[in-house]
């Protein structure tokens, strides 16, 4: 009897351990399964981002790029205007030494003609206008009211002083 209990329930036994062998196996696969998935999502999931990572950095150098065309576009201009500047800026420092160069011409036109008498005293811009007033007097632009002879003989007077 023990022996037909026991060969009974071996095959029993055995069947129970094979169906829970199954059952693991099977859950195993399920969490394989699972797992898989997990992964192709994750997969699935970097790849998108990945891609709108892309995305931006394309965006951002596109935004970048058009940025620094302006800027050069912008530099170009600003390099344009200030060498325009310059020249400006050299054009009215020659016509200002054109204009010292007249000035010290007609000033040492009048000391030769002795027009006025000179003075140690006698400032600078005074003795330019004096000579200005000169010069004009011997191109025959005398002044011709009174208000204007009766200045050129002040000045000659205090440049005579």
């Amino acid at each position: 009897m023990c022996q037909h209990f026991v060969t009974h329930s071996y095959p029993n036994h055995v069947e129970h351990a094979v169906i829970r062998e199954r059952d693991q196996l099977r859950r195993q696969e399920e969490c394989d399964l699972h797992t898989q998935e997990q992964q192709r999502e994750r997969v699935r999931n970097l790849e998108q981002g990945t891609k709108a990572a892309e995305y931006r950095e394309r965006e951002m150098l596109t935004w970048i790029a058009d940025w620094d065309e302006q800027m050069t576009y912008k530099n170009q201009q600003l390099k344009r205007r200030n060498y325009e500047i310059e020249l400006k800026d050299r054009e009215i420092e020659a016509k200002d030494h054109q204009i010292y160069q007249l000035r010290k011409e007609l000033y040492q036109a009048c000391l030769e003609s002795q027009a006025f008498p000179t003075d140690e005293a006698t400032s600078s811009s005074e003795a330019m206008e004096v000579a200005c007033d000169c010069i004009e007097s011997h191109e025959g632009r005398k002044a011709t009211s009174g208000d204007e002879q009766e200045r050129v003989k002040n000045i000659t007077v205090s440049v005579a002083k």
